[in-house]
């Protein structure tokens, strides 16, 4: 997980690694930051790394980078961090994540993006099958939706391809990121302790494997799960769910609950969703 960060000026990565071997580890980690576009090598940073025969476990780093180009839906300038192990005994092991350099924030009733105050303007459609599955799709409908003023997209009621985040943070659109979780058909009954196992699972993987888009700037943790069956037992569960999606991703991403602000308490609220007003959502009255 990568977590930069414009008000502390500084990049935070958390790497899991893990020894599969029954000896010792002993080496260093190295950290690369180049220039996505351009190839330009930017920084480069190491560590030294001991690991426990079969160990496994989350190495912390950071290192202070106050002249970053930031990513901005005006400017989606994007980096490519490599993260390389390297042994003593000469293994060795690589990954390679794209990543941008912004923060998004909430200050009172207003969102900030790398300091400035951003108004959200979106769009949301569902992902209605063959058609939509290539990225020259998603392309397409970002592209319409800058023409027509929009600068923020939510991904309805499924995790979408990854390649709808890769043009998102290419082309500088921002994004709501949605679960699976999704009430409106009521095709489930939202209290069976199976149904919320699968919600805790579900959350924690799409955090996972969204969270280094700098497109993402929301979570939505669900869609209108007010609809459903077992909707009294499931509400208790939402402060949990959203626990579980702050622990996989440590820059604070703000939370919202499309359409159903009124199954939780105004204390617990993190964005309040206008997607309804029915029985005075909005001002959670009940």
């Amino acid at each position: 997980e990568l977590i930069p960060s414009v008000r502390k000026g500084q990049v935070e990565a958390r790497v899991c690694l893990k020894n599969d071997t029954e000896i010792p580890f002993e080496g260093r980690l190295t950290h690369r930051v180049r220039e996505w576009k351009s190839g330009r090598e930017v920084w480069e940073d190491s560590q030294p790394v001991r690991l426990s025969a079969g160990q496994s476990y989350v190495i912390g780093w950071k290192r202070l980078w106050t002249d970053a180009v930031l990513w901005s839906p005006q400017n989606p300038f994007l980096y490519v961090w490599e993260a390389h192990l390297t042994g003593k005994d000469g293994t060795e092991d690589k990954k390679e994540q794209r990543f941008g350099f912004r923060e998004f924030w909430i200050e009172g009733s207003s969102f900030y993006l790398n300091g400035i105050p951003v108004k959200l303007r979106g769009d949301s459609w569902h992902f209605q099958g063959a058609v939509q599955q290539t990225k020259e799709y998603a392309e397409n409908w970002y592209r319409i939706c800058r023409m027509s003023g929009i600068n923020s997209v939510r991904l309805h009621a499924e995790p979408h391809p990854t390649y709808y985040l890769d043009a998102a943070d290419e082309m500088g659109m921002l994004i709501v990121d949605e679960t699976a979780i999704h009430g409106s058909g009521k095709a489930m009954d939202a209290s069976n302790p199976v149904f919320l196992d699968n919600c805790r699972r579900h959350v924690r993987q799409l955090v996972r494997r969204d969270r280094n888009h700098p497109s993402v700037v929301i979570w939505s943790l669900e869609n209108e799960m007010r609809w459903v069956d077992g909707r009294d037992e499931y509400k208790r569960h939402i402060p949990e769910l959203m626990g579980l999606m702050h622990e996989e991703d440590h820059s604070g991403r703000p939370i919202s609950l499309d359409g159903d602000n009124r199954l939780i308490s105004r204390e617990d609220t993190e964005i309040g969703s206008l997607h309804y007003n029915i029985d005075r959502t909005i001002g959670q009255g009940d």
